[in-house]
């Protein structure tokens, strides 16, 4: 089974994020507000009980066998909070007023916003896009391995840390929490975690951190694989590459945004 690390890359966060219906206050009831529970705030905007109920709900429907815990909850409220950071920086990039998101604004406004500046975003990061002949060769070289990884994910970092001097001091580890992801290749990766973790040596552990996640990675195993002639390979490679560029900026673009805001959780 395949643990859900984070990967909050353009793409994905697009995925996500156009797949969840209106958290926004658009059609809503103005008496129901009134009565509907804030689950938080980001920069004094709310975060409605009702939406992130209408979040897991779908989540649920999505994803029969998923089961509703806390942590699934925060990571849906966490998402919901990313979500309403793009869409006030849009509007202070005056994206709101340009005519193809005005012609849609009366359907899904939000998702369509968010598509907008996202294609901004990707425009803005074209200077830092470039890709040289020796990222290509060292990709190259990450594809000649497969890994399978063993993952201990959790927010309470004392928990994590706990574990891995445990397993420094040789004792028995309970192993019900860890999930097991691989084998992979470097171009099934879409977790800047497992990029990072890719290279350490066959049974060596790490502690990482992805806020609001920390995580042990242990490489359990690699083994070579066969792999087409470079030239083949390197349009191909070079897209991926500037692809995996893309969604670091946007990942840290995202980080510093939820830094300076204002976010007060008051869901418990």
């Amino acid at each position: 089974m395949q643990t859900h690390i984070k990967a909050s890359g353009i793409f994905c966060i697009l995925a996500v994020f156009l797949g969840c219906l209106a958290l926004s206050s658009c059609g809503r009831n103005p008496s129901s507000t009134k009565r509907d529970e804030v689950v938080a705030y980001v920069d004094n905007e709310p975060v409605f009980a009702s939406d992130l109920k209408r979040g897991m709900a779908r989540k649920a429907r999505q994803d029969p066998l998923l089961i509703t815990t806390p942590d699934i909850e925060q990571d849906q409220l966490d998402m919901m909070i990313d979500q309403r950071l793009i869409i006030q920086e849009a509007f202070r990039k005056g994206l709101a007023q340009q005519d193809s998101f005005v012609q849609t604004i009366k359907t899904f406004w939000e998702q369509t916003l968010i598509r907008e500046f996202i294609e901004y975003k990707k425009k803005e990061f074209q200077n830092y896009l470039y890709v040289n002949d020796n990222e290509i060769r060292k990709y190259y070289e990450f594809l000649a391995t497969q890994v399978t990884f063993k993952v201990l994910k959790s927010r309470d970092k004392r928990h994590i840390d706990g574990v891995y001097n445990e397993m420094k001091g040789n004792k028995p580890v309970a192993s019900n929490e860890w999930e097991t992801v691989g084998p992979v290749g470097y171009d099934d990766i879409a977790s800047n975690i497992l990029y990072e973790a890719f290279t350490l040596p066959e049974g060596q552990v790490k502690r990482m951190e992805e806020a609001p996640y920390y995580y042990l990675i242990e490489v359990v195993h690699r083994q070579g694989i066969a792999r087409q002639p470079l030239e083949a390979l390197r349009p191909q490679i070079e897209k991926q590459i500037r692809a995996a560029k893309e969604q670091r900026l946007f990942d840290e673009w995202l980080t510093r945004e939820r830094q300076k805001a204002k976010v007060k959780i008051t869901k418990h």
